[in-house]
C-alpha cells in the first residue's frame, strides 16, 4: 500500500513540474522582443545605440528591418534600383563596396591608421534562426558592415546583436573611384 502512494506522489509531482516547465517556456517564447538595446556596453545610452568615435557619441537612429538598412546604402552610394534598364558604367557596384569594406578591414587589423568608427548594432529577423547574420547600414555619412550575433529567439524571431565598424562613405567613393 505504501509503496502505491509513494508512486503516486512522485507521479503527481513529476506531472506538476513538467506543466510548470512547459508553461514557463510558452509564457518565455511568447513575449515580444525588445528592439531597443539594452545596456550591453558603454556605447548604449538610455535604449539608444550610439557611435563612439574617439571621445564624442552619436546616437544612432532605432534599429532597422534589413531592407530598410540596405535602403540606406543604396541611397548613399547612389546604387541602381534592381529594375533599372540601363546601369551607369562608371556608377558604383555593391560588390566595389564590399571589397572595398573587406580591403580596409585588412587595413585596420594590421594596423595601419584608417580613419573608423565603432557602434552597437541589432535588429530583428522573422525567419532567420542562424547565429550569425551579415549586416550594413549607413548612419550620419559612415557605412557599417559585419556580422551580428544571435542573442534571443522568440515568436516574434531572432534578435540580433553586435559591434560593426564603419567607414566615411565619401572615403569610400573616392577610394572606389580611384581604382576605376
Amino acid at each position: 500500500m505504501k509503496g502505491q502512494q509513494m508512486k503516486k506522489i512522485i507521479t503527481t509531482l513529476l506531472s506538476t513540474l513538467i506543466v510548470s516547465v512547459t508553461v514557463a517556456g510558452i509564457v518565455w517564447a511568447v513575449q515580444p522582443l525588445k528592439t531597443s538595446t539594452p545596456a550591453v556596453s558603454s556605447a548604449v545610452e538610455n535604449g539608444e545605440t550610439v557611435v563612439k568615435p574617439g571621445s564624442e557619441s552619436v546616437a544612432l537612429p532605432k534599429p532597422l528591418d534589413r531592407d530598410a538598412a540596405k535602403a540606406t546604402v543604396a541611397a548613399a552610394f547612389g546604387l541602381p534600383k534592381a529594375y533599372a534598364k540601363k546601369v551607369d558604367p562608371q556608377g558604383i557596384r555593391l560588390s566595389e563596396i564590399n571589397d572595398k569594406f573587406e580591403e580596409l578591414e585588412i587595413q585596420v587589423l594590421e594596423g595601419k591608421p584608417v580613419d573608423h568608427k565603432s557602434g552597437e548594432f541589432s535588429f530583428v529577423d522573422p525567419v532567420n534562426r542562424c547565429p550569425h547574420q551579415y549586416y550594413e547600414q549607413v548612419v550620419d555619412g559612415v557605412y557599417y558592415a559585419g556580422y551580428l550575433t544571435r542573442t534571443q529567439i522568440s515568436a516574434n524571431g531572432t534578435l540580433y546583436r553586435g559591434t560593426l565598424r564603419g567607414y566615411s562613405v565619401d572615403f569610400m567613393k573616392a577610394e572606389i573611384r580611384k581604382h576605376k
